[in-house]
């Protein structure tokens, strides 16, 4: 977050989020490789390659495209129009969206405890962004913020 931000404010260009994020993860394969050989092994990620069907790989490609391209990329460009402490709180509904897809594409069962943690989640989020404007409205009426 804080490398986006410093990026997007130095470029002396328009800065193109999308190849930003490309190139950051292509760079992140090196290192993730090398690990995943000392901790796992060649072999492991052989067999894992070869057993792969196509919903693994189509699995994967959503990650990509969905997740780590659409995803990072409209967060970046958040970061780069507004202060991280204002946009950090919406980072929270990313279960809640979650959640919400596992019920909605797969019937996955939504328990009280569940509904309970969504509602929660998105009090905190309400709470967190409403209360700037809340003080502002309480020191405008001539009451003393708490």
């Amino acid at each position: 977050n804080v490398v986006v931000k410093k990026a997007s404010i130095e470029s002396k260009l328009p800065f193109r989020m999308l190849n930003f994020i490309v190139w950051a993860s292509v760079f992140a394969v090196p290192p993730l490789l090398a690990l995943s050989l000392i901790l796992e092994g060649a072999q492991v990620g052989w067999e894992a390659l070869n057993a792969a069907r196509t919903n693994a790989w189509l699995a994967l490609a959503w990650q990509v495209a969905g997740n780590a391209l659409f995803g990072f990329s409209a967060w970046s460009w958040l970061l780069t129009r507004y202060d991280a402490a204002v946009i950090s709180p919406y980072a929270l509904l990313i279960p809640v969206f979650g959640v919400g897809s596992s019920v909605l594409l797969l019937n996955e069962p939504l328990p009280a405890w569940k509904v309970a943690a969504i509602t929660m989640v998105l009090a905190g989020i309400t709470v967190v962004s409403m209360w700037p404007h809340l003080v502002r409205f309480r020191v405008r009426r001539g009451k003393t913020p708490t």
